[in-house]
């Protein structure tokens, strides 16, 4: 099985059937919606979807199809909700990879590419860009979900979709402390927007995976909220701090520190709290 849904010639046994995290399904004899990378006409697609409980990503599937084909296709970006459900946070990618779709307009072929970031409750988003100005693809829409958008590369104009696209998610078990780290700093932690008077979002990689602590403190140093507490998988994780302590009591406006510890390092970034 090459996690494209279909069982190879060589495969004497069919895939085995996966559990999804969500399931749009595929219409494929609907309308497509457009993906283009051409500056003027082109199209990215925007997806949302809601998760009900902490999940931690395995693979994301889509299914569409190539209309001109460029080597490098298109890139899904994983963002949290800016706050208000009606669009991400394209400040604060939390994970992207590379797609390429077949040339199969009129069928279901699914294409995976491995998510590992764990993602607490919450509205989230998937952008799809083309990489190339010649690239050109429609994805299919889905049988379920929450309406996508589209904007247009030219003007940045918003036009809303009806349906959604043709996505799906599979969860899987965090990963094994022999699972490689991935590349870059130990942390890379990075918190959105910043000042603020709303949400704070941040997002943060681990190298292995670890018990670590995530918490807000004061400029004195007390610690005023523990945001997480437990242990996580190697990649990027994502968490907000909604501006209260440990009590649900709103704080004062002023700095506070969002500090990330464990086996492996410590990182803190100031924030600034403005209402």
């Amino acid at each position: 099985c090459n996690d494209n849904g279909i069982p190879d010639e060589c495969e004497e046994d069919p895939c085995a059937v996966e559990e999804y995290a969500l399931d749009h399904g595929s219409d494929p004899e609907s309308a497509d919606r457009s993906l283009s990378g051409d500056p003027t006409s082109g199209f990215e697609i925007f997806q949302p979807f809601d998760l009900d409980e902490e999940t931690t990503l395995r693979r994301i599937d889509l299914d569409g199809w190539t209309v001109n084909h460029h080597p490098q296709g298109f890139r899904a970006t994983l963002f949290a909700d800016d706050g208000t459900g009606d669009f991400p946070d394209e400040a604060f990618p939390i994970e992207s990879a590379d797609y390429r779709w077949r040339f199969s307009g009129a069928s279901v072929v699914w294409v995976g590419r491995p998510f590992r970031a764990t993602l607490p409750p919450g509205r989230y988003w998937l952008r799809l860009t083309a990489l190339d100005p010649t690239y050109d693809a429609a994805a299919h829409v889905g049988i379920t979900g929450l309406p996508s958008l589209s904007r247009r590369n030219g003007d940045g104009q918003i036009y809303h979709a009806s349906r959604s696209i043709a996505m799906r998610i599979v969860a899987g078990s965090p990963a094994s402390v022999s699972d490689p780290a991935p590349a870059g700093p130990v942390f890379d932690l990075r918190v959105e927007p910043n000042p603020t008077a709303g949400p704070i979002r941040a997002a943060y990689r681990l190298p292995v995976r670890t018990q670590h602590v995530a918490s807000i403190h004061d400029v004195a140093g007390r610690r005023i909220r523990t945001l997480f507490d437990g242990t996580l998988p190697a990649g990027r994780h994502a968490l907000t701090w909604d501006g209260r302590d440990d009590g649900g009591r709103r704080v004062e406006n002023g700095v506070y520190y969002l500090r990330i510890a464990s086996g492996v390092g410590r990182i803190a970034r100031p924030i600034g709290l403005v209402r």
